[in-house]
Parts: C-alpha cells; structure tokens; sequence
C-alpha cells in the first residue's frame, strides 16, 4: 500500500451539499480492509462528524475537529484543548454586558444566553446545550 494514513476533510470534501456519495463509503472501507487508517480533519465540533459518519455507515480510525483543538485516535482522546467552561461563560458574560448575544461551542456543549435560540440553532445535535 503507497499511503498508509489519509486525512480527509468532510464538507466540501467527502461530502458534498451533506451527501457522502456511495462510492466514497465503499472506497473509505476497502481502504481500510486493506490496513489504511483513515482521519477526519473538520473545522466541526466531535458531535457533529460523529453522528455524520455514523449516520452513513463510516469506520475512521481517528478525528481532529475544532480547527485542531480537539483529536482522537481510536477513538481515545489525544488532543482536547480549547478554552475552558468558566473562560467560555466569561466571554459570554463579557459580550452580554455589550448587548451581544453570544453563542460558544466547547466541549460538544453550545453555551448561549437565548435558550430558545440555542435549541433552533442546534436542534440536531441531541439536546447537548447549556446556558448561561
């Protein structure tokens, strides 16, 4: 096998308009069967490209997401960086305080003000929300 390690990125990419075509699952699997390891790169949070790739069926043998802050390799965290709760809830707090309602993925959880808003904008990712 000349690659040993691909790293793909999702939209646009292995996906498009949110479609994985068949032949991409089939050729990411075959690949795979034949001892390449396969990685997600998506600028997406972890919850986000987990219920994709399950959704269609697709095997990876690691991620990175959140613009690098967040990684796993067999599906063992190695990488989880980012800011921490109370820094998030501070920022909101900060943007609150100008009139600016404001919305902060960390963790696989949205931080935001406006409950209602918050439930409309990630409806699809399992209720994982809290609020400040």
């Amino acid at each position: 096998m000349k690659y040993k390690l691909i790293v793909s990125d999702y939209d646009g990419t292995t996906a498009i308009g949110g479609t994985v075509n068949e032949k991409v699952i089939s050729a990411i699997k075959r690949y795979r069967d034949n001892g390449g390891k396969f990685v997600f790169c998506t600028g997406r949070h972890a919850i986000s490209i987990k219920e994709v790739i399950e959704s269609n069926g697709i095997e990876v043998d690691g991620l990175i997401t959140l613009q690098g802050a967040y990684a796993e390799v067999d599906n063992e965290v190695v990488i989880d960086g980012g800011l921490n709760e109370k820094t998030v809830i501070d920022i909101l707090n900060d943007a609150h305080s100008f009139g600016i309602k404001g919305a902060i993925w960390q963790k696989d959880k949205l931080f935001y003000e406006d409950d209602e808003g918050a439930r409309k904008y990630a409806g699809f990712f399992n209720g994982k929300i809290e609020t400040v």
